[in-house]
């Protein structure tokens, strides 16, 4: 397996650990009394999914379209955000504000803690 490829897969399992942890956080904490109905499993589900569902296309599409560094970073990341936000919303059956508090959040700590552990 080539090196870019393992640093993808280090990637993936960060992401997921860490965007599920601070999802959780947010629902179960933050947001308790609001998001009583969602259950752990469509919780755990959502925060697997976001970034199966993200991650690859950051990491072995978008440096096609965007194939400078300076703005796969900014502009993938945002893209991701988004998206993610919008599944959140659907999956969890919450306010898309929220969606888009709890997106940015779990984006922002994986991409600044991801940096750090990989």
């Amino acid at each position: 397996m080539q090196n870019y490829e393992i640093k993808f897969l280090l990637a993936l399992l960060d992401t997921v650990i860490i965007e599920t942890i601070v999802m959780i956080f947010f629902v179960k904490k933050i947001y308790k009394k609001d998001m009583e109905h969602v259950s752990w499993e469509r919780l755990i589900f959502a925060g697997v999914f976001c970034s199966f569902a993200t991650i690859p296309y950051l990491w072995f599409i978008a440096p096609y379209f965007l194939p400078s560094k300076a703005l796969l970073y900014p502009v993938g990341e945002i893209v991701v955000f988004l998206i993610e936000s919008v599944m959140i919303f659907f999956i969890l059956r919450i306010k898309f504000t929220r969606a888009l508090i709890i997106s940015l959040s779990c984006n922002l700590a994986s991409f600044l803690l991801g940096m750090y552990v990989i």
